[in-house]
This record gives structure tokens, sequence and C-alpha cells, in this order.
């Protein structure tokens, strides 16, 4: 076994106080642990966490002296190194150097991602309501995804997860649509232990402009706020819109993320 590989136990515990002092930050490691199959590693305080399906490294304070070692790590349990690599920027820049350099591909920064966390919500009054999506609405929500994934900078890898999650996103009861005469917006939302995180927020090309996005978040946020105080979410930092909504339904940027593809 390799000395940097962690036990699931492990790894949580570590990550426990980390996501309380900084939930949205730390809302993606805290997600993937839920999630079977994920590799974890750990080296002093720093963790790691590999999904393979998308083929993505996350770290958090990974030591600088155990790159070479994780990257490793990551070759022996998965055949490959990663090809995409998010934490902090100085983090996600460094290992991705050495992960170049090895493998001889170019690191692109891919997304500046704003980790939000609601602060206090600020309800919005808009035309339509917010409604659970339909079975019958899957093929739409694929294609929706399927064009998020675009608009997010996102891999074709990840675009293809997406759309083979929307169908168990909308049977879990955990997709949204916001309806004005027909649906107009969509999003959904990820227990995160006791908290929340919402996720693939789109509104459609012919349908923006009108404030549907911005009153979905804010609908959604007070229907987990039943069960939750913690609610976070990603942004595009590069994306003003994006970012200007979610700091007027009560948003606060708790940190930032760098996304950085080797290709």
């Amino acid at each position: 076994m390799n000395p940097l590989a962690c036990t699931i136990n492990t790894f949580r515990a570590a990550l426990a106080p980390r996501f309380v002092q900084a939930p949205a930050q730390h809302s993606l490691l805290a997600g993937w642990v839920c999630k079977d199959g994920i590799p974890l590693f750990q080296s002093g305080s720093g963790l790691a966490a590999l999904e393979p399906s998308i083929n993505t490294l996350v770290t958090d304070e990974w030591p600088a002296d155990q790159d070479e070692a994780l990257l490793a790590a990551l070759v022996a349990c998965s055949g490959k190194l990663p090809r995409k690599i998010i934490a902090v920027p100085a983090e996600a820049r460094r290992i991705a150097q050495m992960a170049s350099r090895q493998c001889g591909l170019y690191a692109r920064v891919s997304m500046r991602s704003g980790c939000y966390r609601l602060a206090q919500l600020k309800p919005l009054m808009r035309a339509g309501t917010l409604r659970a999506a339909r079975i019958d609405e899957v093929p739409l929500l694929q294609d929706w995804d399927a064009a998020m994934a675009l608009d997010a900078k996102l891999g074709p890898a990840e675009a293809h997860a997406m759309r083979e999650l929307t169908r168990l996103g909308v049977e879990r009861g955990r997709r949204r649509i916001w309806d004005d005469a027909g649906a107009r917006c969509t999003l959904g939302f990820v227990p995160i232990g006791s908290a929340y995180r919402i996720l693939l927020v789109y509104t459609p090309a012919e349908y923006r402009g009108r404030h549907y996005a911005s009153a979905a978040v804010a609908a959604l946020c007070d229907e987990l706020l039943v069960a939750a105080s913690v609610i976070s979410l990603y942004a595009d930092l590069d994306n003003p819109v994006s970012n200007r909504v979610y700091r007027g339904i009560g948003f606060v940027l708790e940190g930032e993320l760098l996304n950085i593809e080797l290709e």
C-alpha cells in the first residue's frame, strides 16, 4: 500500500475542522469523500483526492516536498497522471508544473473558481416559481447541462459525466426548474453532511437578462435553509454577471480555487 494513501475515516477527520472554518472552499473535497471509489491521500496536514471518472485531482495544503510522491501515487493507483488539478492558486500551479514536466503536456488555467458561502439571504421577487424537475424533462436538462459545461469551460469528460448524472439528480429530487409559462432556468444541489452546495445553475441564452437565475437561486436557498444553515456554490470569477448575482442574493466570497488543465 502506498504510504500516502489514507482511509476515508482518517481523511474525514482531517477535513472536518477545515470544512467548519471554510465550508465553501472545502465543499468539493467534502462532497467527494461521500462518493465511492475516490482514492484519498494524506501527508502531514496535506490532503488530496482523485476523481477517477474525470481524472481530476483536488488538493488542500499539500506539502511541496511531497508533490512528486503524490504524482507517483496517482500513477500507481490509476495508471496515469491527472488531467485536471484544482487547489488554491499557488498550490495548483506548483503541482501542475511538476505534472506537466513529467508528462510533457501544457498546463493551462481553465477557470478561477470563487468559493461563495451564503451569509444572509436576500429573497427576490420575480415572475415564475421554483419547482422540482420532472422525469420527462431529463432530455431537456441533459442538453442544458451539456451547454452549461461549455459555458463553465469544463472538459468533454466532465460534460459527459454531467449528462450521465442528470437523470439521477432528477430521480433523487435534487434538480429544480424556474417555471415562467415554461422551463426557463435550471439548477441543482448536493447534500454535504448537514450542508448543501448549489450547482448546475444554467439559463439558456434566449431567456437571459430576465433575472431567472437569481430568482431560482434565492428560492432554492430559502428552501434549503429549512434543513441546513450552510449553503455554498462555486462561480467563475471571470464572469462578472454571475458573481454580481450571487453577491446580490447574499453570498460572500470565501476563497478561490484554480482549475488547471493538462493538455
